[in-house]
């Protein structure tokens, strides 16, 4: 309960799950990861959060640390298929090799723990109080640095990304730092890759809308392709989203009032 959650944090419960955040431990960064989830789902929390939880800075760290093949999961892979030459061998190691598999099998595997990050920092900038906390403490740049290495495997990680960009973008005076960290370039990956959907198709107009309302951001979108992105996705969805186009309407409008982009 949220006030159990109080007594916790005014006791220094914060600081703990810091330390936890960066242990060597895969169930303590999952573990951590839904912990910031479970805070943020109570509002009255966010002001202690702010002043004593670097919560970003905690994501970021388990973003970096998760989300491609680890020796964990490796592990995990060939524990049960790990075989020896002989009989004597394979029956002297078989209960060893038993209780191996029970604890490995029993450990998140790294691309779990990424995705739990992932739907934490996207809970981070459903909070309007924590958005610019998010800028300032390069959640945008983890999040372009994760899609850019690869990590992202499903729809649904990258629909949480998608949305997670699109919520800050409705923080307009620091929509220059989104775009200028190459947003775009992941969202084209994420596009290119097939992880867009219909419904994380109109967020990506939407982050697109708002940032084109910012004049210094405008000529910058259309160098690092936001016009022909938000061309590819409504020509796929043309007569599916109002929202889309909508969007792509106000957006060519915002763009239309630089003469320098009329070309």
């Amino acid at each position: 309960c949220h006030k159990s959650q109080k007594l916790a944090i005014a006791a220094g419960a914060l600081q703990v799950l810091k330390i936890l955040s960066t242990m060597e431990y895969p169930q303590l960064r999952e573990a951590s990861a839904r912990v910031i989830i479970n805070l943020l789902q109570e509002k009255s929390l966010y002001p202690s959060l702010l002043r004593a939880a670097p919560v970003v800075p905690m994501l970021n760290y388990i973003l970096h640390k998760s989300g491609m093949i680890s020796n964990q999961d490796q592990l995990q892979n060939s524990a049960t298929g790990a075989t020896f030459d002989g009989d004597n061998s394979n029956n002297a190691n078989a209960n060893s090799n038993s209780n191996v598999d029970e604890d490995v099998s029993s450990l998140p595997s790294s691309a779990h723990i990424f995705d739990c990050a992932v739907h934490a920092m996207s809970c981070v900038a459903q909070a309007e109080e924590f958005r610019l906390h998010m800028y300032e403490k390069d959640g945008v740049a983890a999040l372009v640095t994760s899609v850019l290495a690869g990590k992202v495997k499903t729809i649904k990680t990258a629909t949480e990304i998608i949305r997670t960009w699109s919520l800050l973008s409705y923080q307009y005076s620091s929509t220059p730092i989104l775009i200028n960290a190459q947003v775009i370039l992941a969202l084209l990956v994420l596009y290119r890759s097939g992880y867009v959907t219909p419904t994380s198709a109109e967020m990506i107009c939407i982050l697109i809308r708002n940032c084109s309302t910012v004049p210094q951001c405008r000529s910058n979108l259309i160098q690092k392709g936001a016009l022909l992105l938000m061309r590819g996705l409504q020509s796929a969805m043309v007569g599916r989203s109002i929202a889309i186009a909508r969007s792509v309407i106000i957006a060519a409008e915002k763009f239309s009032l630089d003469e320098d982009n009329h070309q």
